[in-house]
């Protein structure tokens, strides 16, 4: 399950898994990404939207470069504030953990998650849902002294692997 899959290949925290057989949902809201998932990686399904708690739908605020992208109004203001050029503004659709679990060809083994200041949100849906996958990628920008990312996953018996700065690596103890 990859979370905010940006790209299919470049920069792509799956992609790798992906080219070793295995096959999953990518839930990606920039529109353009669609086509090309869909051409590269036929096995996957992809999801043009968000994961949210509740169905709906979002404003969705695309900058250039994409990584810098979001649904947060306030990480939007901060991007703007830092010169960060926003291209584009409009709606996606929101769907949650159960409508992307149903689309799951198994039981997800790999969690990736960047989701732009939305990362802790869906990792905590993610646990309180009792979903616990062998490994997590997280996007963090934190040190694991002051992450909340980091508090959580070791506070549900999740070890940090590696840092890959900006993603987090993290391997459920067992």
């Amino acid at each position: 399950m990859d979370i905010g899959s940006g790209h299919p290949i470049q920069g792509n925290n799956t992609y790798a898994l992906y080219e070793d057989g295995w096959s999953g949902v990518l839930v990606e809201p920039i529109s353009e990404f669609a086509k090309l998932s869909k051409k590269v990686r036929p096995k996957d399904i992809f999801i043009n939207g968000v994961m949210g708690a509740e169905p709906g739908r979002v404003d969705f605020y695309q900058f250039e470069p994409y990584q810098y992208s979001t649904i947060l109004p306030t990480e939007r203001d901060l991007r703007v504030s830092q010169g960060i050029k926003l291209t584009d503004k409009f709606e996606v659709d929101v769907v949650n953990l159960k409508f992307i679990l149903n689309l799951m060809p198994g039981y997800p083994h790999v969690i990736s998650i960047d989701a732009e200041g939305s990362d802790f949100v869906v990792l905590d849906e993610i646990l309180t849902s009792q979903i616990f996958p062998l490994v997590f990628c997280i996007e963090d920008f934190q040190p694991e002294e002051t992450s909340k990312i980091h508090e959580r996953l070791s506070n549900t018996d999740y070890y940090l692997a590696a840092r890959i700065y900006p993603s987090s690596i993290y391997v459920i103890r067992k």
